[in-house]
């Protein structure tokens, strides 16, 4: 399944930051490769993981991403 990436709800708080760096190298992957590991979403769309991957997305220009839909087993406190 595929999702706009503008409909995906990234938390502020989250607890690491966004390495450029390798959302370069990331992007030149998904380039040759394409998307190997989908990103993970919970059912209201907000980001459990993949935001490396949407990044590297948006830095091709593409606006659709591979996605499966998972409920986290604890409660997540940054959301």
């Amino acid at each position: 399944m595929k999702i706009n990436i503008n409909e995906i709800k990234i938390s502020k708080d989250r607890y690491f930051k966004l390495n450029e760096e390798h959302v370069k190298k990331l992007a030149e992957a998904i380039d040759v490769n394409g998307l190997i590991n989908p990103v993970t979403l919970t059912k209201d769309n907000t980001l459990i993981a993949g935001l490396h991957r949407i990044e590297a997305h948006k830095l091709l220009g593409l606006e659709e991403i591979e996605y499966n839909k998972e409920e986290p087993s604890y409660k997540r406190t940054w959301a």
